[in-house]
């Protein structure tokens, strides 16, 4: 359980993100790899030089993954299979390696990138597109995304990679400019489409998707009611917004004016700091009207940073990390629809293992059991894969051990 214990304190180490960069900065200009070249490149290479293969597919990636049309457009489609088939290759070859420390954090994040990438390829070889573009979107920053739960890790002010930013759409640009950790030039950007009238009347969705990002980084990364008040008045100000999503703006407004008067704790104990996410959570979970009510993200993203940042302390004991990744699942899950951050499954099934046969477990389980349940139902019922069936099981049997050893 000790080992287990360690893996949310370092979410993903600094440098592993820093690798992952300077390997796309460094290698956007040699030839692609195909799969069975990547399978050979990569046999027995250390570390380094597996990341360095790794971010080179990335970065041959990022163009097309970045465009939606680039992505749809039918010219594109072999290239693009053949990309995320060498992807896969390599982040095999990243999970069965040898890793450069102990940090339990490498194997676990290896794995789950493996499992995205093969969750892509499906939807490619099935004719999703649409979903293996969100879920390509998300591997290829997954290294760096894990960093924006909270302010610590890196900031990029200006990246070199090989991807025509100026020929993306303005939303596309802002998108590209989050994933990639460039949060100054992505904020600048998110402003730029939330005060335009054409981007409120043209597409709803993509606009409140960009209102809820900016504010995102504003909250969890930056931590400024200041600069989540312009993000707010800015969406406020535009006329063409339209009334729901103003609605929205308004709650989002109370929120950040509540913040704003909070005297900051300078020297809060971890169980100060742990009661407080708490009762943000509990607070947001009262306010909402329905599971995905947005009027509360500013909360859950307070929460959502507060709780981070306690997972990367040392010295804290199961219970209480247990408890706070309960708390992020919460939090993460009341937000899950949005492109970043939706890590909620992976925090409910890390409470069950450092707690096992716990109220605590149960908990969690029953958190994770409804997620998974809602994610695989339809007009047609529930129908969840037997794979997924099989991991639930599993967690089950942790979450109630007590109840098995008296049997």
């Amino acid at each position: 359980m000790k080992i287990i214990a360690q893996l949310f304190r370092v979410l993903l180490p600094t440098t592993l993100a820093v690798v992952l960069v300077v390997g796309l900065v460094n290698c956007s200009s040699k030839p692609a790899l195909s799969p069975k070249d990547a399978e050979t490149a990569a046999a027995n290479k250390a570390w380094p030089e597996k990341m360095q293969l790794l971010s080179k597919t990335m970065s041959d990636l990022l163009p097309l993954v970045a465009s939606r049309k680039k992505f749809s457009d039918p010219k594109n489609e072999k290239v693009i299979l053949e990309r995320t088939e060498t992807l896969r290759t390599l982040a095999h070859a990243v999970k069965t390696g040898p890793k450069p420390n102990a940090d339990p954090s490498m194997q676990v994040v290896s794995g789950l990138m493996e499992e995205d990438i093969k969750r892509a390829l499906e939807g490619l070889r099935s004719g999703n597109r649409d979903y293996a573009r969100h879920v390509l979107n998300d591997t290829t920053s997954y290294c760096i995304q894990c960093h924006t739960q909270t302010s610590n890790g890196p900031e990029f002010p200006k990246l070199t990679l090989d991807v025509k930013v100026q020929e993306l759409a303005p939303m596309e640009q802002a998108e590209f400019y989050a994933a990639t950790r460039q949060f100054e030039p992505a904020l600048e950007t998110y402003r730029k489409v939330l005060a335009s009238p054409e981007s409120a009347k043209n597409d709803a969705y993509d606009y409140e998707s960009a209102a809820r990002t900016a504010l995102a980084i504003s909250v969890r990364v930056h931590k400024s009611p200041q600069e989540a008040q312009t993000i707010i008045r800015t969406v406020q100000k535009n006329k063409s917004v339209p009334r729901p999503m103003q609605k929205i703006a308004s709650a989002w407004d109370r929120s950040v004016k509540t913040w704003s008067k909070e005297k900051p704790t300078k020297d809060a104990t971890p169980a100060q700091d742990l009661a407080t996410a708490e009762r943000l959570v509990t607070g947001a979970q009262k306010t909402q009207e329905f599971p995905l009510d947005h009027s509360q993200d500013v909360t859950y993203f307070r929460a959502s940073a507060i709780l981070h940042d306690l997972l990367q302390q040392p010295s804290r004991t199961d219970d209480f990390s247990a408890r706070a990744l309960y708390l992020a699942g919460l939090s993460s899950e009341a937000t899950r629809d949005m492109n970043f951050w939706t890590m909620h499954e992976t925090m409910y099934e890390q409470c069950i293992r450092l707690t096992p046969g716990t109220e605590q477990a149960k908990q969690c389980y029953g958190r994770l059991s409804d997620s998974i349940k809602l994610g695989y139902s339809g007009s047609a019922g529930t129908n969840i894969p037997p794979e997924i069936k099989r991991r639930l099981d599993a967690y089950k049997q942790i979450a109630f051990a007590d109840q098995e050893e008296k049997k």
